[in-house]
């Protein structure tokens, strides 16, 4: 992901923050998001990582503490997410969130039917002859060092050459920019 588009009411000074530090590429909230269809409260996504303590750490100063989001997506197309956050001290938040859990789903519905569509999306930046060589291999089910071998090049090259893959297809990761691949009919 390029940029994050963040419409609520997280404080501005957090906003600023998230956005100016980049924190979206590693917020485990949005990894998670990305990777399910199903809402999901924040702690089946945080993991033990350095990464994960810093963010909350940061957020906590916010009184973002504990959240409950819904995934809005369908793969290889625009990707969101609904965030519901309160501080730890919100005892309540979790029945709060079950007992409006089909006002939540209203609200996600209505959400995933006005994102953004395919055809909004930017174009995507032209992939090179290897790195479609590399995708074509990777989407045929084979790992990086069996590529590697076919391509007679490095596992280290591969991962580069999947690395810029993502990134040119404003993917999250290669799963993602293979579906896009597909749909666009680039392998």
């Amino acid at each position: 992901m390029d940029e994050a588009i963040i419409i609520g009411s997280y404080p501005q000074d957090w906003v600023h923050l998230y956005e100016s530090r980049a924190l979206f590429r590693q917020d485990p909230i949005i990894k998670y998001s990305s990777s399910t269809s199903s809402a999901f409260f924040w702690e089946e996504a945080i993991g033990k990582n350095i990464n994960t303590k810093n963010i909350f750490e940061m957020s906590a100063q916010f009184g973002i503490e504990q959240g409950f989001s819904v995934p809005i997506h369908e793969p290889g197309c625009a990707f969101g997410s609904m965030h519901f956050a309160t501080s730890k001290d919100n005892l309540e938040f979790p029945e709060t969130v079950k007992r409006n859990s089909e006002f939540i789903s209203l609200v996600s519905y209505l959400a995933h039917r006005h994102r953004p569509s395919p055809a909004q999306q930017p174009p995507y930046q032209r992939l090179t002859e290897r790195e479609l060589e590399c995708l074509q291999w990777i989407a045929m089910g084979k790992s990086y060092s069996e590529v590697a071998m076919i391509l007679e090049i490095t596992e280290r090259t591969v991962k580069f050459h999947a690395k810029n893959i993502i990134s040119k297809m404003n993917s999250v990761n290669i799963k993602q920019a293979m579906t896009k691949a597909l749909r666009l009919n680039l392998i």
